[in-house]
């Protein structure tokens, strides 16, 4: 590599890593103030840079709102991909999902909690966009549950559309109270949320047949081991 590519690529990897603070801090304060409330002067004050400097890393303050979405919807595609490659039946997959969604929503909770609370400060062009990654991610819990109904583990009488509404509510609900370092970490959450999904869609007869509640949680578990 020659002087002059080595820094081209210092540049751009400078360049990179300024717009990552700028998310990050634009995430704070969205998540601390509202996003109405944070001024494009109080992001560069943040990051230590004078408001006209912050125009040469993005063009407005919806840009980079748009892409505090894109990163957060960015962990609930990698739940589906980790979920969607495991060899188990559907009742553990719904398993897997809720409690892989509430350790997502942990380890970038600002983001996600930015997501659900300013997605109505995006364009209507933009918030398409995002809508159709949470489409995608509703079809896959939505099949998971039909998978379940077919094989029948989940209750037939469930309307899965509507299951599928629910259970994602509860869990995008959790933007509005989950606090870090709180009583509830995100283990606990997880597990406790887990276990309500299952037992709520649950069919009598396939509980029944697995010995209860607790044997049939103690299965879940041992499949996923």
């Amino acid at each position: 590599m020659s002087p002059s590519d080595r820094k081209t690529g210092n540049v751009i990897a400078t360049s990179n890593n300024r717009l990552e603070l700028i998310i990050d801090a634009a995430a704070r304060l969205f998540d601390e103030k509202g996003y109405n409330a944070t001024s494009t002067q109080d992001i560069a004050t943040e990051v230590g840079l004078l408001k006209g400097s912050i125009y040469y890393y993005i063009n407005s303050k919806e840009d980079i709102l748009f892409r505090i979405i894109e990163e957060s919807h960015e962990g609930a595609l990698k739940a589906i991909s980790t979920v969607s490659h495991l060899d188990v039946g559907p009742l553990a997959r719904a398993y897997s999902l809720v409690k892989t969604h509430v350790r997502v929503f942990h380890d970038d909770r600002v983001k996600h909690s930015v997501f659900f609370k300013e997605f109505r400060s995006l364009s209507d062009d933009r918030k398409e966009i995002i809508r159709g990654t949470g489409h995608a991610y509703s079809l896959f819990l939505r099949s998971i549950l039909e998978e379940g109904q077919v094989a029948g583990l989940v209750d037939k009488r469930l309307d899965a559309r509507m299951a599928t509404s629910g259970i994602i509510g509860m869990l995008n609900a959790m933007s509005f109270w989950y606090q870090d370092g709180g009583s509830w970490g995100p283990e606990s959450i997880g597990t406790q949320f887990a276990e309500q999904v299952v037992m709520g869609v649950v069919s009598e007869e396939y509980l029944a047949a697995s010995g209860g509640r607790n044997a049939l949680i103690q299965n879940i578990c041992e499949e996923l081991e």
